[in-house]
């Protein structure tokens, strides 16, 4: 879907959180951190691919955090409205629980809107809710199964894109 915006030169070939227009504040996220407990990776992942700071706290606390992390002007307003904002991903069977997508670049004149994966923008759980969908078949009791979902996701360099 994005290759016409990369062809009329709206956006680069690979886009990612770290070459948007205006980047997120690294003093912000790094501060922003600081209130989560890191969660290790383990063994079964190369080193090559444990360079992300996990953290983790309670979905509670998480959730301002996550907004005021890709809450970034000149960015945010030209989201559309229903856009904005923390979608919890109810009935999702993969374990993901959260997600924003107003970190972003919208182009109206496509109807079309790209989300490149970035800091703070998508939450993971650090074991199995109860009532998980499928019966909890991709959640683990621990960071596990959100791990392995999130490691292709951040390593993969993925963008979403929404028409």
């Amino acid at each position: 879907q994005s290759a016409v915006l990369v062809k009329e030169g709206l956006v680069p070939q690979y886009r990612g959180w770290w070459n948007m227009p205006i980047q997120q504040s690294p003093h912000v996220l790094s501060e922003l951190k600081e209130s989560l407990y890191r969660v290790p990776w383990n063994t079964r992942y190369p080193e090559g691919l444990t360079w992300p700071d996990m953290r983790a706290g309670l979905a509670k606390d998480i959730i301002p955090l996550m907004f005021k992390a890709t809450n970034v002007s000149g960015i945010f307003e030209k989201m559309p409205k229903k856009m904005r904002g923390i979608y919890w991903m109810k009935g999702n069977g993969v374990a993901e629980e959260l997600t924003i997508l107003h970190y972003g670049q919208w182009f109206p004149e496509h109807q079309q809107m790209i989300v490149p994966f970035a800091p703070f923008m998508w939450a993971w759980p650090g074991g199995r809710p109860r009532n998980a969908p499928f019966g909890g078949a991709m959640y683990s009791q621990d960071f596990t199964a959100g791990l392995a979902a999130a490691s292709p996701m951040i390593n993969g360099g993925v963008v979403f894109s929404y028409k």
